[in-house]
């Protein structure tokens, strides 16, 4: 049976941030840009994850100087599930190269499906 949209969000929110805090390859990503040391997940560091992989790609052109806050807000909306858009979770899964099995789970949990194999 499906979700509710903000229960979805929620799911979708929390599965990212178990993923990005207990994947060694995703961890790896976004603690390379931790301003202050500290072991929680960083919404800044990851934002500068994101900001990196949308100038790279050339979705955001380098000119915009600060493209790393406007992106943390986009981030804490994400992560708490009250907003979270296709175009941001792709940019998530892309940008900290989500293997197939985790961009699946995150995609079937935004899609309010529910699997047993959402949680890691």
């Amino acid at each position: 049976m499906p979700t509710k949209p903000h229960g979805r969000l929620v799911a979708t929110g929390a599965l990212l941030q178990e993923l990005l805090e207990s994947d060694p390859r995703y961890r790896r990503l976004w603690r390379r840009r931790v301003a202050r040391d500290h072991s929680d997940l960083s919404q800044a560091a990851v934002a500068k994850v994101i900001e990196g992989y949308l100038w790279d790609s050339g979705e955001r052109s380098d000119d915009v100087t600060d493209l790393a806050r406007q992106l943390k807000d986009r981030v804490s909306r994400a992560f708490r599930g009250d907003r979270l858009s296709s175009e941001t979770l792709g940019w998530f899964i892309a940008a900290f190269y989500m293997n197939e099995g985790d961009e699946r789970r995150l995609w079937a949990a935004f899609a309010g499906r529910d699997d047993d194999t959402l949680s890691i």
